[in-house]
């Protein structure tokens, strides 16, 4: 029998904003505490979540991928804009990060497709 891949998940990693003219949003200084705190996963791969958290839930708003680095993808310009559109909603920004250990390099682009075909399946199922 094939051993199985593990995961490693971090999270609830929870992200300063600030707020400018009464809208939310998150700036570069934001990003660096981000770092500073949760420095250790900024060169894995895998798939990443960002949610709100309000009293005792999560709402997860989005799924993504880093084939690369989390450092590179998660606050890259293009997710700094669907984030902006996430903060009208209440709630603390938070990311969860899915990072499967024992990764070859060559392989990575694929696992991390279907670990993000996987969780999006999911997120879109009705229970």
């Amino acid at each position: 029998m094939k051993k199985r891949k593990e995961y490693t998940v971090k999270g609830e990693c929870r992200l300063s904003i600030t707020n400018m003219g009464g809208k939310r949003t998150i700036r570069k200084e934001n990003i660096k505490i981000f770092w500073e705190n949760y420095g250790s996963v900024k060169n894995e791969r895998g798939v990443y979540i960002f949610a709100l958290t309000w009293r005792d839930s999560f709402v997860p708003y989005y799924v993504g991928k880093a084939s690369g680095s989390f450092k590179n993808e998660i606050f890259a310009p293009h997710k700094l804009s669907k984030y902006k559109d996430i903060l009208t909603f209440k709630g603390t920004p938070v990311l969860f990060f899915i990072i499967q250990q024992g990764w070859k390099n060559d392989n990575i682009n694929k696992k991390v497709e279907a670990l993000l075909t996987v969780l999006c399946y999911r997120r879109n199922k009705k229970n």
